[in-house]
């Protein structure tokens, strides 16, 4: 019986080992538990024996389980593995076949470049052949040239001496026409220019009739004013009322025209500085003033240049005015001996001079007349603005002098600008040592205007037909017509 239990028990025992083995616990459930084997009465032992299979069977599986498990990750470890180093390989062939690729067409573009050189070089050769040959009739053709030009300038030479002869022959037809044309045109200037003045007079006739009647229209509507104003102040209450109202708005009058005055005195001179300081934008006195010196230093030699103009257009006027009386002496076939002697002055050679010299020559007389009377055009308005400059200094001298309260009456009034600046440097320096300027400024300008006010006052009744309030009064008789009519009793 032990004998049986023992072989059944190591039958068994190799079963579960080739199940473990060969990792399928099917076969041994379907070796070992068949219908036929499975008793319904079983032993104690035979439950314990196989309750300690069971144990070790489920170890065992566990641990072909755990097993399997690692071993299927390093499986597909493996794998992954395997399939990184097929895409490196086929990335290295890829690689090879590109580098292949480029060294054959590296291997092209040399041999094609070797040809290239090949050609060039022979190419090279040729074009120095050519330079050769290109050099030769370069000469060649540069012989040929002066050989032409030299032909050339003698058929010019030719050509001059037949254009002289011709001209000589055309002088004596054309001298008749140039007289005559200019004695034309004298005449036809001396008309135009009685025209001209008879307009002018004219002009100016109409001109001083038609201020004449305006005189009069004025003369007779402010005498027809004063008779009617006369009429009708006869009460000495209103006289008296009317002069003091005629006094105030006299003295209105007089104060607003000197305000605006000044302020249209004040504002020219601001505005002549605005545009110094813009055009020359020179901010600074002392700047300006070494620019007007250097001003005087270029007007200076414009003078001198303006002078040596005009003895050029003097004399060459004197040759013109000598060639043309000696043409209007002269005939047609003759020329006489003054005049022969003037030509060989002009043209030693001994030559005729020709229409057309004779032409030039006018052209530049009136050219030179021309830069003259510009030149003399340029002197007058320097001398204008030269002279404008120094009265304009002058005053400003003065009004300096007298806010400074130092009456110098030593000035010269005919004296160049560096004469005048120095006294505005003497000035800028008293004025920068005195300090209580701005006091006598403020002083001296009330006194102005007490003085303003004590003159208004001692001004008479005939100021109204002063001309320098002459808008003023008008304005004023005006006003007083029509509040006459406005108080007049109905």
């Amino acid at each position: 019986m032990e004998d049986s239990l023992s072989t059944s028990v190591s039958a068994r025992q190799r079963e579960i080992l080739n199940a473990i083995h060969t990792r399928n616990p099917k076969s041994l459930l379907s070796s070992t538990f068949t219908r036929g084997s499975i008793s319904p009465i079983r032993t104690i032992e035979e439950k314990a024996d196989s309750t300690l299979h069971l144990i070790m069977l489920k170890k065992s599986i566990d641990i072909q389980k755990l097993t399997s498990g690692t071993g299927d990750k390093t499986v597909l470890n493996l794998k992954n593995e395997l399939k990184q180093l097929e895409l490196e390989d086929a990335k290295h062939e890829f690689w090879l076949r590109q580098c292949t690729h480029k060294i054959k067409n590296l291997q092209k573009s040399i041999e094609k470049a070797l040809e290239r050189q090949s050609e060039e070089t022979w190419n090279q050769e040729i074009y120095h052949h050519l330079l050769k040959r290109m050099k030769k009739t370069k000469i060649f053709l540069e012989m040929k040239s002066y050989e032409m030009m030299d032909s050339l300038e003698c058929r010019d030479l030719l050509l001059l001496h037949e254009k002289k002869k011709k001209l000589v022959k055309k002088e004596a037809a054309l001298q008749a026409v140039t007289t005559f044309k200019a004695m034309k045109k004298a005449v036809d200037d001396e008309k135009n220019e009685g025209e001209n003045q008879i307009y002018s007079l004219q002009k100016s006739i109409n001109r001083v009739r038609t201020i004449s009647d305006r005189t009069d229209v004025w003369k007779n509507h402010q005498q027809t004013m004063y008779e009617a104003a006369a009429i009708e102040d006869r009460s000495a209450k209103n006289q008296r009322l009317k002069e003091g109202l005629t006094l105030h708005r006299l003295w209105h009058n007089i104060l607003t025209k000197i305000f605006d005055r000044k302020v249209e005195k004040s504002r020219k001179f601001e505005e002549a500085f605005q545009k110094i300081k813009i055009a020359t934008g020179i901010p600074d006195i002392t700047i300006l003033v070494e620019n007007f010196l250097t001003k005087e230093q270029t007007y200076d030699s414009l003078m001198k240049t303006v002078n040596k103009k005009e003895i050029e257009c003097s004399e060459y006027k004197n040759k013109i005015n000598e060639i043309q009386k000696n043409v209007e002496m002269s005939s047609n076939k003759d020329v006489s001996a003054s005049m022969q002697s003037f030509y060989n002055d002009l043209f030693p050679s001994g030559t005729v001079p020709s229409s057309e010299v004779l032409n030039t020559i006018r052209g530049i007389n009136q050219q030179k007349v021309h830069e003259l009377m510009e030149l003399s055009h340029k002197k007058f308005l320097i001398e204008n603005t030269h002279s404008k400059i120094r009265t304009w200094l002058l005053q400003i001298i003065k009004k300096f002098y007298r806010i400074l309260g130092t009456h110098n009456n030593d000035i010269e009034k005919e004296e160049s600008l560096i004469y005048y600046i120095k006294c505005i440097k003497e000035i800028f320096a008293l004025a920068h040592g005195d300090k209580g300027i701005g006091i006598r400024v403020e002083a001296n300008r009330k006194y102005a205007l007490n003085s303003l006010i004590k003159q208004a006052g001692l001004v008479p009744h005939k100021i109204f037909e002063d001309e320098q309030i002459y808008e003023g009064s008008l304005v004023a008789a005006e006003v007083e017509t029509e509040e006459r009519i406005n108080t007049r009793p109905h």
